[in-house]
């Protein structure tokens, strides 16, 4: 209802889902997760959604380039927060009036934090996640008077540090800008204008751990340190060659994208400067070693960490 301008200000939120008015006609399907309530879009909360998006995709004929996200307060942190974790999934992220960084907390803010707390903080921080927002556009609004505006702002210097395509605006309101920002026909037109890549050649995928572990054709399957930031770089150099760098990355399989490879050829890869050859149809995981990256898998039972 809210994404429609339908806010009512006079009722709450819960006799709002039970009257629902008619609504405009848009070329798209609109869903309305909760999340589990107050889940703020993490964890089962974040599973709720892609479920939705799953259940939906299974039953009607959705464009898999065309799925965007939208949500306001809580759910503003989880239109950024989710499609971060998943890049290559949504086409596009408008999230409104939401709170992008553990570290502009007042609680937060300032205080001497020891080294596993800082990591922690920033794995709950979407401007943290930022790196994968490549092909993710987003839309973000937050209101001069609901303060402080670095809630929002830390996420947009950081697209626009990375040069991603971000477009902001912050009108003279407080914390609710859903309203004014949803009844604009603009808003649902901007959605769903975007397009995202489903076979992109360059991958750049940075995660605090294995929940989160695909970037399109690019799966972390083990992290070297738990306590550590894992990242990937990689590129579809050619036809039949790869080529990719990690960081606090010990285990790792690459798909052989029909798009982006020779389903008839040998693929080579060249990981962190190692190259190897994988044969027609052979499976591309790799585990690194004393020796170095190498075919194969993690140990049954093996556990990030156990590399130094």
């Amino acid at each position: 209802r809210w994404f429609f301008g339908k806010d009512d200000a006079g009722h709450d939120g819960a006799w709002e889902d039970r009257h629902m008015p008619p609504l405009e006609a848009l070329p798209a399907f609109v869903l309305a997760p909760s999340g589990h309530g107050n889940g703020m879009y993490r964890e089962l909360a974040e599973e709720d959604v892609m479920q939705a998006i799953a259940w939906v995709k299974e039953r009607f004929p959705i464009d898999p380039s065309r799925v965007s996200i939208t949500g306001p307060s809580m759910g503003g942190i989880g239109a950024a927060g989710i499609p971060l974790r998943r890049p290559w999934v949504f086409s596009a992220a408008a999230p409104l009036c939401g709170y992008h960084s553990t570290f502009v907390r007042r609680d937060v803010a300032g205080k001497r934090l020891s080294a596993w707390e800082r990591f922690l903080g920033e794995d709950r921080s979407n401007a943290d996640w930022a790196a994968n927002g490549r092909g993710l556009p987003l839309y973000v609004v937050h209101g001069t008077q609901d303060l402080p505006e670095e809630n929002s702002k830390v996420l947009i210097d950081k697209y626009e540090a990375l040069h991603y395509p971000v477009k902001h605006e912050h009108p003279d309101l407080g914390h609710n800008v859903w309203q004014t920002t949803y009844e604009k026909p603009e808003t649902a037109k901007w959605l769903l204008s975007r397009q995202t890549q489903l076979h992109p050649k360059w991958v750049l995928f940075r995660t605090a751990r294995t929940r989160w572990s695909d970037s399109a054709w690019v799966h972390v399957r083990q992290l070297a340190k738990s306590d550590a930031w894992g990242e990937v770089r990689a590129h579809a150099a050619s036809r039949t060659r790869i080529e990719a760098t990690t960081t606090n990355v010990s285990a790792i399989v690459l798909d052989r994208d029909e798009k982006l490879f020779d389903a008839d050829a040998a693929l080579e890869v060249a990981l962190d400067g190692k190259v190897l050859t994988f044969p027609k149809g052979a499976p591309i995981e790799l585990v690194r070693t004393g020796a170095g990256w190498e075919p194969g898998k993690p140990k049954p039972g093996e556990k990030a960490g156990a590399l130094t």
